[in-house]
């Protein structure tokens, strides 16, 4: 079947920002392909197709992008929402929860892309919007600084964003852009 509107396939449209891209993709007018990890566990919600989808699998990610194919022959929007992060000072933290978070939160970004990029090419046209969850931990007693940067010819200055500890009395030194 060929779309006569634009189509969005919304990772992890089960919940959050996922969720509220794919309505607000349905609300304009978009045929929306959601996924989840689970979709049968997923409430249906008109205008909205749901996949079982795990972007850390290759085989998984490239048969989600067909199944949307098949259904409606395109893919004009990727959102790639899918992320986790994970709590706790680095030293507590294992290499194995450490390496979830890289394959979710930037492997699975680079699977999905890589995954619609050919079917975008042949169509001469598709978006990708990339959101990814935060992997710092949050938590009281780290305090967000902003750090003002070298000048930068497109819109004067730039800034870092670092963590520190509100305990510690440490010192932001101006990082370099290129």
């Amino acid at each position: 079947m060929r779309a006569t509107r634009p189509v969005a396939l919304v990772a992890n449209a089960s919940s959050g920002i996922g969720q509220a891209a794919a309505v607000a993709l349905v609300d304009a007018g978009v045929q929306v392909a959601g996924t989840s990890r689970d979709a049968s566990r997923v409430a249906v919600r008109d205008g909205v197709t749901f996949l079982d989808l795990d972007v850390t699998s290759d085989e998984s990610a490239s048969t989600v992008v067909e199944q949307v194919i098949a259904r409606y022959g395109r893919i004009d929007v990727l959102v790639d929402n899918a992320g986790v992060g994970s709590a706790g000072a680095a030293e507590e933290l294992s290499v194995a929860q450490d390496q979830r978070v890289f394959d979710v939160n930037v492997f699975g970004v680079i699977q999905m892309t890589d995954a619609v990029l050919p079917h975008m090419r042949a169509q001469g046209v598709g978006r990708v919007i990339t959101i990814s969850s935060p992997t710092i931990p949050f938590d009281r007693d780290m305090v967000q600084t902003d750090t003002p940067c070298r000048s930068t010819p497109s819109n004067g200055t730039t800034s870092t964003t670092s963590w520190q500890r509100r305990s510690r009395k440490t010192t932001t030194r101006p990082s370099s852009t290129r």
